[in-house]
């Protein structure tokens, strides 16, 4: 579902829209991989499973933008959006060939995971087509909490004392700017020079807890 919104005056140029969304996937397959050597003396490899996933994301967003023109020349836009999600999902995996075991993987997303992003940009133009001068600025601001925990039965029918268990917490948080400055400028009709800056600085968090059965 997303709706639109957008008012233009004169000077002013004002826009919004708000999305919801649930993205729900399901995929289903199985697998067979036969290995033979060239050698007699090695006998061939064969893997056999089948698996299904099931996932579902969740998620809103929100942007607000602006453009104002100061004169005919020279236009200002700043933008902001703001969007969260949270993903669950259920992997399981039936192994036959080497071995017969079984294996399920939950994984989701905990806490408020979003992504706040904020936009400003200036544009100059001039008489001449050929003269430009622009700037724009971004940051980026991403918060990413993930769990994930395995189930895996050696015996294939999840007798307590079958089953290990391995998980997995990861806590992102991504910060991001960017700059880009740029110019141009014609010397003839011919000939005409550009110069620029382009940035990016990145400053970012990553922490991983990984918890292996007894530990």
């Amino acid at each position: 579902f997303t709706a639109y919104g957008n008012y233009k005056g004169n000077k002013w140029n004002l826009y919004t829209s708000v999305n919801l969304n649930n993205r729900l996937r399901i995929v289903e397959g199985d697998r067979q991989v036969i290995t033979t050597y060239t050698d007699n003396s090695t006998p061939s490899d064969s893997i056999e499973f089948n698996f299904l996933n099931n996932s579902d994301r969740l998620g809103g967003s929100f942007k607000f933008g602006a453009d104002y023109s100061i004169n005919e020349h020279l236009l200002v836009n700043g933008e902001f959006n703001y969007d969260q999600h949270l993903h669950d999902g259920i992997n399981t995996q039936n192994n036959f060939l080497p071995e017969n075991n079984k294996k399920i993987i939950y994984d989701n997303d905990f806490d408020n995971n979003y992504d706040l992003e904020g936009f400003f940009d200036i544009n100059q133009t001039f008489d001449n087509p050929d003269r430009e001068f622009n700037f724009s600025m971004s940051y980026d601001f991403q918060k990413d909490n993930e769990y994930e925990f395995l189930i895996e039965d050696d015996e294939n029918n999840f007798a307590l004392q079958g089953i290990r268990m391995d998980t997995t917490k990861l806590n992102q948080n991504i910060n991001g700017v960017n700059f880009d400055l740029s110019y141009k400028h014609p010397l003839n009709d011919k000939i005409k020079v550009e110069l620029g800056y382009d940035g990016k600085i990145n400053d970012n968090a990553e922490n991983m807890v990984f918890q292996m059965p007894g530990g």
